[in-house]
């Protein structure tokens, strides 16, 4: 079985082999986790086992992400600020895995096994890697994580839509983008900025707006 030295139970299962659990290691002002899961609990027969790195910076997070993902748990930031005199391990551990359910995080890495400890241990071999290797991290924070080209350490920030802002700028100086993000500036221009349950993205819906009057 591979060892955990260092690395502390965040959440999850006892049993995480079959049921999934999260693990954490702070490097400074940087959290690094470990997300287990066990493929066959996603449903439509998936089999093997599945286990990322994800990094959340504490300078990088800004206090609005931090009130929405503590939002997300049902935790006020009067009560988070309580939690923190009275026990702050407790809260440290709180706020990471609130921000990690949210999705403020930045995704570094991603391996699958027939074996859960093998899905494991490479993970944790590669957050071991980038904790040790500052240039290496940097790359991986550069890296683009979605069709839309936002990259791991914009993701990181809680800033997911980063890649499609700067294909609305494109679209503003006469530049051209590729279909798929024409297609999503033209869901915000038809709806003005404003999609189900997020902000109002002015600058993506004037994108889309122009993409439509073409």
């Amino acid at each position: 079985m591979s060892k955990m030295k260092d690395w502390t139970f965040l959440t999850g299962d006892v049993d995480w082999q079959d049921y999934g659990a999260m693990w954490c290691l702070k490097d400074g002002a940087v959290w690094w986790v470990l997300r287990f899961e066990n493929k066959a609990e996603w449903g439509d027969g998936a089999k093997g086992y599945y286990c990322d790195v994800l990094r959340v910076s504490d300078l990088d997070v800004s206090v609005e992400s931090k009130k929405e993902a503590l939002d997300s748990i049902g935790m006020s930031v009067d009560e988070f600020q309580t939690l923190c005199f009275e026990n702050t391990s407790q809260a440290e551990m709180t706020i990471l895995d609130a921000l990690v359910g949210y999705g403020v995080y930045s995704p570094m890495g991603s391996f699958e096994s027939n074996y859960p400890d093998r899905a494991r241990a490479q993970a944790r071999r590669e957050a071991d890697r980038l904790i040790a290797d500052n240039e290496e991290c940097e790359k991986a924070l550069e890296r683009p994580v979605n069709k839309i080209g936002t990259t791991a350490g914009e993701m990181g920030q809680g800033n997911i839509l980063a890649g499609l802002d700067r294909a609305a700028s494109d679209v503003m100086s006469g530049e051209p983008i590729s279909k798929d993000k024409e297609i999503l500036l033209r869901m915000y221009g038809a709806t003005n900025g404003q999609t189900l349950g997020g902000k109002c993205e002015k600058k993506l819906a004037v994108a889309g707006q122009l993409i439509m009057e073409k």
